[in-house]
């Protein structure tokens, strides 16, 4: 039924409306990009970081652990908060919802 009425009110769309709509289409996979961009680069840093300095804190055990992890840590946390931000930001583009969930799950 879900179906239906999104397909009810795409049809009465304007052309305002469907400028409007691809406006924030863009702007939200701009986000998305950003997002990943972001990503990598904390993945990135977390390596460059955890590789330099894995000898400095060698008397601290839990330091040092972490410093071991901090890859391992970061990419955690990545694949923990990006699908959370990603559903979020589904909402605002106006999919069905069968092309809501496989968009989300491509990004």
């Amino acid at each position: 039924m879900e179906e239906e009425r999104i397909k009810e009110r795409q049809k009465k769309r304007t052309r305002n409306d469907k400028i409007r709509l691809y406006i924030k289409r863009v702007f939200v996979n701009c986000l998305v990009v950003l997002s990943l961009a972001g990503s990598f680069v904390a993945i990135f840093y977390a390596a460059q970081y955890a590789l330099q300095n894995s000898y400095r804190f060698d008397n601290y055990f839990f330091l040092d652990l972490i410093v071991t992890y901090l890859t391992s840590i970061v990419i955690t946390i990545v694949n923990f908060l990006a699908p959370i931000l990603f559903g979020f930001l589904i909402r605002f583009e106006d999919y069905s919802p069968g092309f809501a969930i496989q968009f989300t799950l491509i990004r």
